[in-house]
C-alpha cells in the first residue's frame, strides 16, 4: 500500500474539467453518472497534460458497471491509462512496473 501512495497523484477539479464533463453529459457519452463524468474527465485531463513516453498511468475504480465500457476503455488507452477494478490488481501491476 505504501508503494501505491508513493506513485499516486491527486487531481484538482478545475472549471475546465467541469465544463468538459458537462459537455460529455450533453452529448450522451459514457460514463453517464454525473460524479463518474467528473472523475473521468479529471483523469483524461491529467493524462493529456502529462504524456510521456515511459509513463504508465493507472486508474483504480470500483464502479465496474459505469467504467467497463468499450468507449471508456479505448479512450483511456489512447492517453496511456490502464484501468483496474480491484486494489489487488493495481498492487500486482505496480509491482510489475517496479520490477518486484
Amino acid at each position: 500500500v505504501n508503494a501505491l501512495y508513493a506513485v499516486t497523484f491527486p487531481i484538482a477539479f478545475t472549471p475546465e474539467i467541469d465544463t468538459t464533463a458537462k459537455l460529455r453529459r450533453v452529448r450522451g457519452r459514457p460514463p453517464h453518472d454525473v460524479k463518474d463524468l467528473e472523475i473521468y474527465e479529471s483523469i483524461l485531463y491529467f493524462a493529456r497534460q502529462n504524456q510521456k513516453k515511459d509513463l504508465k498511468m493507472i486508474f483504480l475504480e470500483r464502479d465496474v458497471a459505469h467504467f467497463e465500457v468499450p468507449e471508456v476503455k479505448a479512450e483511456l488507452a489512447d492517453v496511456n491509462v490502464e484501468i483496474y477494478f480491484s486494489a489487488g490488481e493495481v498492487v500486482k501491476r505496480v509491482r510489475e512496473l517496479l520490477g518486484k
